[in-house]
């Protein structure tokens, strides 16, 4: 396997999306980050016992490691192997399990054993997986009873306004009412909540979101320059936590879509 930590840690890109090392703007890997504090804020209050929690896409894995400390036992899993080595490398703990599969595989759920989980969560994959139906079944199949599947993907109605091309390596992009529905097959209950940024920033934000979508190698190089002369890069710090909110209103002006589905 070839990546290295050092280049994996001062990437833009929080998930680690190793299979071109592009980098993300600073508004994807802040957005990322809130929604598993967001979870942590917002949802392990509900249990005072240990969480049995799976992390379908887990990426690097620092998420996954952030729900381990409040947890019996979690599971991250990603299809990609080098992802999960380096998860593993670096957040592996007694309660904290990395697994490579495909979501929509058989053999990967026989690695998860017959056991069922509290909490499945689901950061930015459904709109990867061209059989998202099957991805939703295997993730109901996992929970326990009352068990909660957490997803979290980009709001369509929003790229579309903003006039953003449909990133090359999303299958389908969902709006809220279209997430809600193809989760309402399966689940009982489901409650949206919208991912948002803050008033008076959201345009701005958004706008040189989409003027620089597409000429993000370009900037990777010019990160790489400023680093390499020791000058601090402007392009990086656009957007704080403190400019992320979690609200359940006027959710198809959200940037993205967090469904919270009960079994």
């Amino acid at each position: 396997m070839k990546w290295s930590i050092k280049e994996v840690e001062t990437d833009l890109d929080t998930r680690f999306v190793p299979y071109n090392w592009r980098s993300v703007s600073t508004l994807s890997g802040v957005c990322h980050l809130t929604r598993y504090k967001y979870v942590l804020r917002e949802i392990f209050k509900y249990k005072k016992r240990k969480w049995r929690l799976l992390d379908f896409g887990c990426g690097s894995g620092y998420g996954t490691a952030m729900f381990a400390k409040y947890c019996q036992k979690a599971y991250g899993l990603d299809r990609s192997k080098i992802a999960i080595e380096y998860a593993a490398h670096k957040y592996g703990e007694d309660n904290l399990v990395f697994i490579s599969g495909n979501a929509l595989n058989r053999e990967t759920l026989r690695k998860l054993g017959k056991q069922k989980f509290d909490l499945i969560v689901s950061f930015d994959v459904i709109e990867h997986i061209k059989d998202y139906k099957k991805y939703i079944k295997n993730a109901y199949y996992l929970l326990a009873k009352n068990g909660r599947l957490i997803i979290e993907t980009p709001n369509r109605l929003i790229g579309e306004k903003y006039h953003q091309k449909m990133n090359e390596y999303h299958i389908k992009e969902f709006s809220p009412a279209e997430l809600k529905h193809a989760l309402k097959r399966k689940f009982r209950y489901v409650k949206l909540i919208g991912q948002n940024i803050r008033p008076g920033l959201k345009d701005i934000v958004l706008k040189r979101h989409a003027a620089t979508s597409n000429i993000n190698l370009f900037l990777k190089v010019v990160r790489k320059i400023l680093e390499t002369l020791h000058i601090p890069s402007p392009l990086r710090a656009y957007l704080s936590e403190n400019d992320v909110v979690f609200n359940d209103k006027n959710i198809n002006s959200c940037i993205g879509t967090m469904a919270i589905a009960r079994k």
